[in-house]
């Protein structure tokens, strides 16, 4: 037999009343002037506790004030015309490192002395 409306409303009220949050088994017992079986009590406790979830948990825990809130990483403010001047100072850079390794044309030989025969190759970078 599990509890009727009228007899969740008395529990409401008497929580109200005496201003707390949860009933122990003997007062709820006492307010509605019964003695409870075990499957009763575990359907108030699981409404209770489902009541209890869906307020907010901040409200009773102290824990979110002590919380360091997490900074995020301000994303810098460019505009396009600074992202084509950063662009075009890569690219000048790029070109300079290109004609640059074009005219020293450097040559260098391959390890002569490893153990296959014609392994070694002429290389031109």
């Amino acid at each position: 037999m599990d509890l009727s409306k009228e007899e969740v409303d008395n529990l409401e009220k008497a929580k109200q009343a005496f201003d707390v949050h949860t009933l122990t088994r003997q007062q709820v017992e006492f307010i509605l002037r019964r003695n409870l079986n075990d499957k009763e009590w575990k359907t108030y406790e699981t409404i209770e506790s489902r009541k209890r979830k869906q307020t907010n948990i901040e409200v009773y825990s102290v824990k979110h004030l002590f919380r360091q809130l997490k900074k995020k990483p301000k994303k810098p403010d460019l505009s396009y015309s600074d992202i084509a001047k950063h662009a075009a100072k890569k690219a000048q850079r790029l070109q300079a490192r290109q004609q640059q390794q074009g005219a020293d044309e450097v040559y260098r030989v391959a390890k002569l002395f490893k153990s296959k025969q014609n392994s070694y190759t002429i290389e031109k970078n």
